[in-house]
């Protein structure tokens, strides 16, 4: 009997760090066409920071989407609400 794989994109994060291992920037496995003919696909950013030394994070030059719940060297942010 042939077993059934399922994949389903946009269900894994991948974390690109910088020399020091701190996180950078976070992007899913979702493809987003950059054009109406795909020649090429764009990232799905989760997550984009620039920090100053020591951890502060860069006004202006941070994103985050609501669903990604990590920070500067993994640290868990706190939910509002």
């Amino acid at each position: 009997m042939a077993s059934m794989n399922t994949y389903y994109r946009g269900r894994k994060a991948y974390e690109l760090t910088n020399h020091l291992g701190n996180v950078l920037v976070t992007v899913s496995d979702r493809k987003i066409p950059a054009i109406d003919t795909v020649q090429y696909y764009l990232p799905d950013v989760i997550s984009a920071t620039d920090y100053y030394p020591f951890g502060s994070p860069m006004p202006g030059r941070s994103f985050s989407a609501e669903k990604y719940r990590f920070g500067f060297q993994n640290q868990e942010k706190l939910r509002k609400g």
